[in-house]
């Protein structure tokens, strides 16, 4: 065996002194941190308050303006009466459904009311305006004139105020030639619009018009002139 190092064995002899004098230092720095005291500063002293004063209210100034009145209560809501029901009776509750439909319990569609509204009356036999072959008065254009300036007779109303001027009718020149269906076109009064209409009612019976080879009716106007001489 080899022998120990001296240092060494001297630190084993001296191990059981090295640990007492740790514990007594350990020891005595507890109790140095038990007994430490340290001052507290005057200025952050706990034990005088420092009291803030508190502003008083503002005075309130009279602006002279009446504040608005308070909004009216809100309206209770009605008090809704129940009447109370007898649970003693009973009620029959049984019912039957039929899985079988039968034609006699289809419910019809809705269908809305039906509006009658008035059918125009229509003539049986319209005029016509142009056609083939136009009606002719008896004797032709020189005809009719001949029985205008011999059957006209100029109203004295209209001789006096010195009404002249033409009056246009329109008539309906029937297929066996007779005229039907008078109407005043346009008038210059002084009773000549009276005068045109009975002269013309009063023409004998015109050749009728022609379409296809039939007679039919014509619409058909004219100017009659009334001249003071």
């Amino acid at each position: 065996m080899k022998p120990k190092n001296i240092k060494q064995q001297r630190i084993e002899s001296n191990r059981f002194t090295f640990t007492q004098i740790g514990l007594i230092v350990s020891l005595l720095i507890v109790f140095l941190a038990f007994e430490w005291r340290t001052t507290l500063n005057p200025l952050t002293d706990l034990t005088t308050r420092v009291s803030t004063p508190i502003a008083e209210d503002a005075p309130v100034i009279n602006t002279g303006v009446k504040p608005p009145p308070p909004p009216p209560p809100a309206p209770k809501p009605p008090i809704q009466a129940f009447n109370e029901v007898d649970n003693s009776q009973k009620t029959d509750d049984s019912y039957s459904i039929s899985s079988e439909a039968r034609p006699e319990d289809e419910t019809p569609l809705w269908e809305p009311p039906k509006t009658t509204e008035p059918e125009p009356i229509l003539e049986p036999d319209p005029p016509f305006i142009s056609v083939e072959q136009m009606p002719e008065f008896p004797g032709g254009e020189k005809g009719r004139l001949t029985y205008l300036r011999d059957n006209i007779q100029y109203p004295q109303t209209a001789r006096e105020a010195g009404i002249a001027g033409s009056v246009y009718v329109s008539f309906i020149i029937e297929k066996d030639g007779s005229v039907s269906t008078l109407k005043l076109l346009r008038g210059i009064g002084g009773g000549c619009d009276q005068e045109a209409l009975r002269v013309v009612a009063a023409m004998p019976k015109w050749k009728p018009g022609h379409q296809r080879n039939q007679p039919v009716r014509v619409l058909f106007s004219m100017e009659i002139r009334f001249t003071l001489r």
